[in-house]
């Protein structure tokens, strides 16, 4: 009895310390990382729709920019709270998980894939990106949920519950349009062992698409409605065409090379890591009576791995999009694993197999969430943020030229009004950043480089080069020049 009790006592006491952890790694520090520029985009695009301005930020669909909008309005306005915002959605993602998986794992064992996927580690370039404002992070939690609804349906719930799947996933799509590569993913619930009838499949289609299209027009139409998809389609296709420059080992790519989604994520989510996903996403399709989810989550795993590879357009952060599904996948299969070699009663090859890949993907995840731990712990401010200090100190309300910013248009970020085009009218200060994507132009580093050029002398702040011109910046046919400084 004893022995009981302080068995119960030293689970209580693990299960607080991992909930501190957990919320460490979701909101400790969480005002310490830079503000990005896509934050800053899509939290002033939501305030701006508050306002009754729908037109900042038209080649994304909208909703994650109201949601935005609405959350800083109720609270406070800010990065912090967008922030919040995330981590109250990773917490909405963990539960889908949970309560798509605790019929086939059972309540307790469920946990298992929700907290790994909860707590899971991604970066770029050793920043990391899980909190912040990003559109992925609607996008999981919509489709997370479309996923259990579905399942929910599959296992013989009503056709109420494919829905709302249906909502679901048309709520992920209209926070960013490449969820739709997800869709296709849910016809693999319509096959196999247990499917369900024709007339039960056709009326749960129809609802699924019935419900998806009446919560997108409900959301589109004061944006415009099909023009507003017809703008955001040329957009995207216009975007595509051109590409977007990747820096893959010092090597600066016009446009991502087909195996660079790959790479992202491996380097985003960790060697080790990597490996643990891998082996646990492929033991999953032992856990037998989950066959079809898993089918059903690796289907839309390749799926967004196929697009993404085949797009000319492939950033780090995109892998926030996917990796959720086969991390999850990965805690299924060590579910699984550690069941078998429980109810095993000697040590067979099969069961030592079976341990040896349960120690291979618990360390995966344990490394994973540990480097998430330790990254919040250590997270420093990016060099841009320091630039801007030291240019504010000089200048109260700069207007900056930051090349390679072309096509940004002019944005307020961090009191810094930012501009690409340095023949833009009013142009106080100069920033150069150290992006190997951009290379400034040689004649605007060598007018930076004259000691008559910046008050008080160029600064070098972590690489980045930061003047205060002192006047304004002006385009001459030798190069620049300052007129009324």
């Amino acid at each position: 009895m004893q022995a009981r009790g302080v068995g119960r006592a030293t689970a209580i006491v693990a299960s607080v310390l991992g909930a501190v952890a957990i919320a460490f790694i979701l909101v400790g520090r969480i005002d310490a990382q830079s503000v990005g520029g896509d934050e800053h985009t899509y939290l002033e695009a939501g305030l701006a729709y508050m306002r009754g301005d729908l037109s900042p930020n038209p080649e994304h669909p909208p909703l994650a920019k109201l949601v935005l909008g609405a959350w800083q309005s109720l609270v406070f306005e800010g990065a912090v709270a967008g922030r919040l915002l995330v981590a109250a959605m990773a917490l909405g993602t963990a539960s889908a998980i949970w309560w798509m998986l605790r019929g086939e794992l059972g309540a307790r064992a469920a946990i298992v894939p929700a907290v790994v996927v909860l707590v899971a580690d991604h970066t770029v370039h050793g920043d990391r990106i899980d909190r912040l404002v990003t559109l992925e992070a609607f996008v999981v939690l919509g489709s997370a949920w479309a996923f259990a609804f579905a399942w929910r349906w599959r296992r013989g719930g009503g056709a109420g519950w494919l829905a709302a799947s249906g909502a679901a996933m048309a709520a992920a799509c209209l926070c960013k349009v490449s969820a739709l590569v997800l869709v296709p993913a849910f016809l693999v619930l319509l096959v196999g062992p247990g499917r369900p009838g024709a007339r039960r499949a056709l009326v749960g289609i129809g609802l699924f698409a019935a419900a998806g299209i009446a919560l997108a027009a409900a959301v589109l139409v004061p944006f415009g409605g099909v023009a507003a998809v017809q703008a955001m389609a040329d957009y995207q296709l216009a975007h595509a065409q051109g590409g977007h420059a990747v820096r893959i080992d010092g090597v600066v790519h016009a446009a991502a090379p087909w195996w660079a989604t790959l790479r992202f994520a491996l380097d985003g989510t960790g060697i080790v890591p990597s490996i643990g996903i891998v082996l646990g996403a492929a033991t999953a399709w032992l856990a037998r009576p989950a066959r079809a989810l898993v089918a059903t989550l690796t289907t839309a795993t390749a799926l967004s791995i196929v697009a993404l590879s085949a797009s000319p357009v492939a950033l780090p952060q995109y892998l926030l999009g996917w990796i959720w599904m086969p991390t999850a996948l990965a805690g299924v299969g060590l579910v699984e694993l550690v069941r078998r070699v429980r109810v095993a009663t000697s040590w067979t090859p099969r069961r030592i197999g079976a341990a040896a890949a349960a120690v291979v993907v618990g360390i995966g995840a344990a490394w994973s969430g540990t480097a998430s731990f330790v990254r919040v712990a250590l997270t420093e401010r990016d060099a841009v943020d320091l630039a801007v200090e030291t240019l504010l100190e000089l200048d109260a309300e700069p207007v900056v030229y930051v090349p390679g910013h072309d096509g940004w248009n002019a944005r307020a970020q961090e009191g810094v009004t930012v501009v690409g085009d340095p023949s833009a009218q009013g142009i106080t200060a100069v920033i150069v950043g150290d992006d190997q994507r951009t290379t400034p132009d040689p004649a605007l580093l060598a007018f930076l480089d004259d000691p008559d050029t910046c008050v008080g002398g160029l600064q070098v702040v972590e690489g980045w080069l930061v003047c205060d011109l002192g006047g304004e910046l002006v385009v001459t046919e030798d190069g620049f020049a300052v007129a009324g400084g």
